[in-house]
């Protein structure tokens, strides 16, 4: 699944169909795929690599054409093409599905929880509270009932504080990603309810 959703990145930013990714398709098709935008750095890091990559290619390319045809190449043709496959500033889809492979590989669980609680917390004060977590709700999913928001919330804060900190948080998250049953405080959870 992982490098289906690699493959069909590499190829959703790959204007012109051209096979390649500019350093900039590169930085876009990788937050696109991970969430996050890139450093520079680490798009240089896979442009570098992927001119390696062709260096290689039509290196082996002209070792294997001299040994099959034992013709001498013309020089300025054998020159030029592999100035055409080196000279691009851009990573090749083996190079981008190799490296996002990867990193898809390595994705926290942690670090998707972190980042979820992150964007749930818009007054960044640590916490969560009902009408930040509505408010969300409201703007991503707006076809859910402030009801269930409401008791999802209430199942979070196992404390009953009102607030919903980031390990009442991570608790929630990690038992739904686990597919564990959660169990309700309550018999009556609208929520617990809906999610059997």
């Amino acid at each position: 699944m992982d490098a289906v959703a690699a493959a069909r990145c590499f190829d959703a930013f790959d204007r012109g169909n051209k096979g390649w990714l500019t350093s900039q398709e590169t930085e876009f098709a990788m937050a696109a795929l991970l969430g996050l935008r890139p450093p520079r750095f680490e798009v240089a890091r896979l442009v570098e690599a992927s001119r390696a990559r062709a260096e290689r290619g039509a290196q082996d390319e002209s070792d294997q054409s001299l040994a099959e045809h034992h013709e001498e190449r013309d020089d300025d043709n054998g020159a030029e093409e592999e100035k055409r496959k080196t000279d691009r500033e851009g990573v090749d889809k083996e190079t981008f599905l190799a490296a996002m492979s990867s990193k898809l590989c390595r994705v926290d669980q942690d670090d998707v929880i972190r980042a979820t609680f992150a964007a749930f917390d818009v007054g960044c004060r640590g916490f969560l509270v009902y009408e930040d977590v509505l408010t969300c709700f409201r703007h991503v999913l707006p076809s859910v009932s402030p009801q269930l928001v409401k008791d999802a919330f209430a199942l979070a804060d196992r404390d009953n504080d009102g607030r919903v900190g980031y390990g009442e948080f991570a608790l929630l998250m990690r038992s739904h990603a686990n597919t564990e049953r959660l169990q309700p405080r309550t018999n009556s959870s609208t929520f617990a309810t809906s999610i059997r």
